[in-house]
């Protein structure tokens, strides 16, 4: 396959290494759009302050970078509880690697574990849960169940709850859609 890619081996090679995602966030060529209504966003946005005083200003593009760029898995003992639910190829012990949960996220949205680098960025749109687009519901609701398991320890946070709810999505989304 190498000898037969456009520009030899030492090109194959090249756009190997370029697809790569290896934990900078720029690398995903992420393009963020807010469909949500004025009355979406300013209920976003007091649930956001309400839940951490850190979150004051705060939008989703920045709480989901900030997930993005995070390490590990938000809530271990609550995903050990979905154990075998998720693609078998995802392999949940090297959640400590960083850009895990951007390889993760490239593949649940596009496909594939890497960038593709012909493509345009990968678009990310907030949208209202009424939204024709928005697909999430049944595995928000299994996530939302999740999250009301009593865990003395987890989640730990008003953080923790939303990473693992957005780590649930993301991994439950992969292989619903592939490229490889």
């Amino acid at each position: 396959m190498a000898s037969n890619f456009c520009g030899g081996i030492s090109e194959f090679v090249l756009s190997l290494l370029e697809s790569r995602i290896t934990g900078d966030y720029e690398s995903l060529r992420l393009d963020y759009t807010d469909r949500t209504s004025a009355r979406t966003r300013t209920a976003l946005q007091e649930a956001l302050e309400q839940a951490d005083p850190d979150w004051t200003g705060i939008g989703f593009k920045f709480l989901f970078q900030e997930f993005l760029e995070g390490q590990g898995l938000p809530c271990p003992s609550l995903m050990e509880g979905y154990h075998g639910c998720f693609d078998p190829a995802v392999n949940l012990d090297d959640a400590t690697q960083k850009g895990f949960r951007m390889r993760m996220f490239c593949w649940a949205a596009t496909g594939s574990p890497q960038i593709i680098l012909d493509g345009g960025p990968i678009e990310v749109t907030l949208v209202d849960d009424e939204d024709s687009t928005y697909f999430g519901l049944q595995s928000t609701r299994a996530a939302e169940r999740a999250l009301h398991l009593s865990h003395a320890s987890e989640p730990r946070s008003a953080k923790d709850s939303v990473f693992h709810w957005l780590m649930y999505e993301i991994l439950n989304a992969i292989g619903t859609y592939n490229t490889l």
